[in-house]
């Protein structure tokens, strides 16, 4: 195992990776798999043992990443242990005490998809990660506790304003570690960065973290989702008495807008209808149109090729747009008119969801959107089912009066190959 002490970025490193290693993916977040992501309060890995110990619950868990509290190590680096996860740590220096710390403990997976990651202070540490559409940017925090002086928590949060403050603004932020903060169950005008599911009352921290989430619009995950009390909480007192909600995840609320793409050539963004000209007076047709249109060049002289480029350009571009026309969607054809409408209903639905400002008016709004896509589900279904039954008694009647070529036009539908086979027989 190898450790590497810096105070700068570092760069994971990928030397000694196998082929298998180095052919998986390497983005710890995707549209189409959930990644698991926690946070741990330990009090300590200065005990032999205990570092294997958290690894085997984490895979247990399936995490790919968990952030470490307390681990109390001296020293910053990253070491690979022998089962092949990857930890990150940023500590006390050598020769204080065995206080604080914070560490990112990862899959190999995981440690794959890191960009850098830098040791920001022995309460925070800031690790970045390669995803699909967007980086993602974890910043671990141990915060001073409710008892600490006002400097102390001053400082911590100017030092967590200015670590966040230089993560790039198209990053997908994740805030997450024990902020020793209780937010409190009461969110009032605080709608948008936390749910009404926290616990108990709110104390000097909580109003830090509150007001820092609001700063950098981040929401409080833990408040959001309804839970029973004794899933909420994070914390308990070593005499078990006291149970707490201290530990967070906060993450940066993001909207993605797809635009229509226009490439500086100038090309057009949709398609030709091109299976059009499988019809023979469509060709003939279009090469008519062609031939025309050339016929009018001839007697143009002293052109520049520049001049020469957008003549022709312009006879191919109008050409196929009066011959063959813009390649339209086909819609499933067992859908009838009324469950466009549904479906329409749905996308709408949906665009007020993302437009929505108050978290009452949002969860109204997103019950109006389950059971409109119930509706739009259950009623496809039965159309389909419908159309199915329809071809099989065609394809029936058909097979009665030994019209094999209708029986095939069925049978490739019903099988999805809609499409004719390019070898001959």
């Amino acid at each position: 195992m190898v450790e590497e002490e810096s105070s700068q970025v570092e760069l994971m490193t990928r030397a000694g990776e196998s082929l298998r290693e180095a052919s998986a993916p390497k983005t710890l977040l995707t549209t189409k798999r959930k990644t698991r992501i926690g946070t741990w309060n330990i009090r300590t890995l200065y005990e032999t043992g205990r570092t294997a110990q958290v690894s085997r619950e984490m895979h247990r868990y399936n995490l790919k990443i968990l952030g470490l509290c307390e681990t109390r190590w001296n020293g910053t680096g990253q070491t690979r242990l022998l089962n092949g996860d990857t930890i990150i740590c940023s500590e006390q220096e050598e020769g204080q005490p065995h206080t604080h710390g914070v560490a990112l403990l990862m899959t190999s997976e995981a440690a794959r998809a890191l960009l850098s990651w830098e040791p920001v202070s022995p309460r925070m540490l800031l690790a970045r990660y390669n995803s699909k559409g967007r980086k993602v940017t974890i910043i671990q925090c141990y915060a001073p506790t409710n008892a600490a002086s006002a400097d102390d928590k001053e400082e911590f949060y100017n030092q967590l304003q200015a670590t966040i403050d230089r993560v790039p603004k198209r990053d997908m932020k994740i805030i997450m570690g024990d902020m020793n903060a209780k937010v409190g169950a009461d969110n009032t005008a605080k709608e948008l960065i936390m749910g009404k599911h926290g616990v108990g009352e709110q104390n000097e921290n909580g109003e830090l973290f509150t007001d820092f989430c609001t700063f950098n619009d981040l929401v409080i995950g833990g408040t959001v989702f309804p839970h029973k009390t004794i899933h909420k909480t994070t914390w308990v007192s070593p005499d078990g008495k006291t149970e707490n909600q201290i530990d967070h995840i906060t993450i940066a609320e993001i909207r993605t807008k797809l635009k229509a793409f226009k490439d500086q050539a100038d090309r057009p963004a949709f398609k030709y209808n091109v299976y059009s000209l499988k019809d023979k007076a469509k060709v003939n047709e279009y090469k008519i149109e062609l031939k025309n249109k050339f016929s009018v060049l001839e007697g143009l002289t002293e052109e520049t090729v520049e001049d020469q480029w957008h003549d022709l350009r312009n006879i191919w571009t109008s050409t196929c747009n009066k011959v063959m026309g813009k390649k339209t969607r086909e819609h499933k054809e067992w859908l009838s008119p009324d469950k466009w409408k549904l479906i329409t209903d749905r996308k709408e639905l949906k665009e007020k969801i993302n437009l929505a400002q108050n978290q009452e008016e949002r969860q109204e709004l997103q019950a109006l959107y389950w059971e409109t896509n119930r509706q739009v589900k259950k009623s496809a279904r039965k159309d389909k089912r419908a159309f199915i039954h329809q071809l099989t008694e065609e394809a029936e009647t058909a097979a009665g009066k030994r019209d094999m070529k209708r029986l095939y036009e069925i049978t490739r539908v019903l099988s999805g190959r809609t499409s004719n086979p390019t070898r001959p027989v």
